[in-house]
């Protein structure tokens, strides 16, 4: 969120560009500096850029090295097939 004094820093360009980047357009004359100030006055910015700013939680990828180990082939379980049941009609 932008305040009063921080906007009238700004020239004719920045402030468009800050309109732009948080979708907000002046009522009225666009060529105007002040018109852009009013709309972008208080205007909080979208939930993503305050996603992309905030200090988050940082996952760690997980160690490929000490994965559990394969089963062994006497572990795995076999099942039994049926066998296919013959058509009459051929």
């Amino acid at each position: 969120m932008y305040t009063l004094e921080q906007l009238q820093q700004k020239n004719l360009k920045e402030l468009k560009k800050i309109g732009w980047q948080l979708n907000v357009l002046p009522e009225g004359d666009k060529r105007c500096r002040q018109n852009w100030i009013d709309a972008l006055v208080g205007i909080q910015p979208p939930l993503l850029k305050l996603l992309e700013t905030s200090p988050g939680v940082v996952h760690e990828a997980p160690n490929t090295m000490h994965e559990a180990p394969m089963e062994s082939a006497d572990s795995i379980e076999v099942q039994r097939q049926e066998p296919p049941i013959e058509s009459k009609f051929g």
